[in-house]
């Protein structure tokens, strides 16, 4: 059940909104009639959402405890008497969710707060979908950067967008030469049509890539390197590939 906090400086309409709301099915976590009340019982309510009188008499108005409040990251509704246009802009600076003029239809007050907390677990997922997106890539970045064989990535047409240490020290090549077209310079010239043939096909079949080939040392030896790599896709076409390469040794 979603929590509100209701702030209203007027007794009469206070009750009755309170009323509405818990017939529509939502808990009345609080009530404060005036400003300096609601900044000191809002954060301990800990409310889904907040209806806002804008005008609370001579004390701060709603659109200064909203503003006070910004960091508890808490949807505001507004409500007024007044279609004022000054108060308008003010309050969707203050980034609330919706204004509503009284006297409105509980309809139109269940509609709205229903799109806020729908808005509001929507940018809460998006959040905690991103933190979750960060938190994967800093772990896929320690792992390859921990891995004992050479990583690397490349797009459908085969241009590398990213190597890893062990690739330049298997090699010899860094992420700024092996960029692009570059990287095909680590295969010996005479594996190099083959190497690229191979990887086209598992493009276009979508099939891992694997494919045995020479690589010219960083010191000048010959070494057989084993390429592996899986084919990215989008659901509809290959997007890429991601892979491996192991040293097998001298030639």
């Amino acid at each position: 059940m979603s929590r509100i906090f209701v702030v209203e400086d007027e007794a009469v309409v206070a009750m009755e909104l309170k009323d509405r709301l818990r017939e529509m099915g939502f808990e009345v976590c609080g009530h404060a009639a005036h400003g300096k009340a609601a900044l000191q019982q809002i954060p301990k309510a800990r409310p889904d959402l907040v209806l806002m009188d804008i005008k609370l008499g001579s004390d701060l108005s709603g659109l200064d405890v909203a503003e006070r409040l910004s960091d508890l990251d808490v949807p505001v509704i507004y409500l007024t008497a007044f279609s004022d246009r000054e108060l308008t802009e003010r309050a969707a600076h203050s980034r609330s969710f919706a204004y509503l003029v009284k006297p409105f239809e509980p309809r139109a007050l269940q509609a709205n707060i229903e799109m806020v907390l729908a808005r509001k677990r929507a940018e809460v997922a998006l959040r905690e979908g991103e933190a979750a997106l960060h938190a994967s890539r800093v772990r896929y970045q320690g792992l390859v950067a921990a891995s004992p064989v050479g990583v690397f990535e490349c797009d459908a047409r085969g241009r590398c967008t990213f190597v890893n240490e062990r690739w330049t020290a298997v090699t010899g090549l860094d992420a700024v030469t092996s960029a692009g077209e570059g990287w095909f310079c680590a295969i010996d010239a005479d594996d190099r049509v083959a190497f690229r043939e191979s990887l086209a096909r598992s493009a276009e079949t979508r099939v891992p890539f694997r494919h045995e080939c020479r690589c010219r040392r960083p010191d000048g030896g010959i070494a057989r390197v084993l390429a592996q790599a899986v084919v990215l896709t989008d659901g509809v076409q290959t997007t890429g590939f991601i892979g491996t390469i192991t040293d097998l040794g001298a030639d």
